[in-house]
């Protein structure tokens, strides 16, 4: 999912008469989205609305031709303790104009073996579970260091994970201090005070707001490699094999009928055929510009999806 806006070679900008008319306010039957796989390019988009370009305009056509290939984003959770669980991680001058990005993966899990204490680094980590909330915006301020960054992210993802301690307790789960992983040992370390600052000085007074919560045991902030933060998918644009690969931990698998079911409407996509690996026949040609022909979707779990758009994946 990767938007080159400055790079596309039509940076002519979006005339009145081309711009998109507001969609009316209506009531809708249709199920909400899940947009736990797009927010990296929705946060984009939205930063480019004010200058856009035609090339702001493909890729938000490249966004929703996403979303009506895979129409049926599910995310489940599984019975646990009931214990939240926060991935925090930062993407450091990965958006336009200097600006960073913050991401957080935020899941209700088992309870840690010490509350009171950071996991030992040989301990299992909690077992993962379907996302309550995942945070990713773009940070306001231009930091100048990948550590402000993550200090930063954890600023944002400890600002949100406050709202859901209280209801949690009021429903009868004692949360426990709210473990919080981080993949910067510098970031972790200034939370926690264990190293002293002397030019980091100049962060911005609200990250400071972190250490005063970790002093009132109301977050635990350690340290894990960032091969096992479930943040960072969140954080920044990946490659197509990279998306491929990780939707599956967010979002719950479809079954076989459901994507063949779709398959037609997809295009650049991998065959759901277990043991194969081929894309479908309107991927294989790169110039290849075919409509799918309108065909009502009749499946009993899903509404009708129109199929008179060029359908490809967002990865593709």
């Amino acid at each position: 999912m990767v938007f080159q806006l400055n790079s596309h070679p039509s940076l002519i900008p979006l005339s009145l008469s081309t711009r998109p008319t507001k969609p009316s306010c209506k009531k809708s039957s249709e199920p909400y989205f899940t947009t736990l796989t797009i927010l990296v390019a929705l946060g984009t988009l939205a930063l480019a609305q004010s200058t856009a370009t035609q090339a702001t305009l493909h890729a938000a056509e490249h966004l929703l031709d996403y979303c009506a290939t895979h129409p049926h984003a599910t995310v489940r959770f599984q019975a646990s303790d009931t214990c939240s669980h926060i991935h925090s991680d930062a993407s450091y001058l990965s958006e336009s104009k200097a600006h960073s990005r913050a991401a957080g993966h935020f899941f209700l899990s088992s309870q840690p073996r010490n509350p009171n204490a950071a996991p030992a680094p040989t301990n299992p980590d909690p077992p993962n579970n379907g996302a309550i909330h995942t945070h990713s915006s773009i940070m306001s301020v231009v930091l100048l260091s990948a550590t402000k960054a993550e200090l930063g992210a954890l600023f944002y993802n400890a600002k949100d994970a406050t709202a859901f301690r209280v209801p949690l307790d009021e429903l009868g789960h004692i949360q426990p201090p709210t473990p919080i992983q981080t993949d910067n040992a510098c970031a972790s370390g200034i939370a926690n005070k264990n190293i002293k600052q002397r030019r980091s000085k100049a962060i911005d007074m609200r990250f400071c707001w972190v250490k005063d919560r970790v002093e009132q045991n109301q977050f635990i902030i350690y340290w894990r490699p960032g091969l096992t933060n479930l943040a960072d998918y969140f954080s920044k644009h990946h490659s197509p094999a990279h998306h491929r690969k990780m939707r599956s931990h967010y979002l719950l698998k479809q079954s076989p009928i459901n994507d063949k079911a779709t398959y037609h409407l997809q295009r650049g996509c991998v065959d759901p055929t277990p043991g194969k690996d081929n894309v479908s026949p309107e991927a294989q040609s790169p110039t290849a510009k075919s409509q799918v022909a309108s065909v009502p979707h009749t499946t009993n779990h899903s509404p009708t999806v129109p199929t008179n758009i060029q359908e490809y994946n967002i990865d593709s």
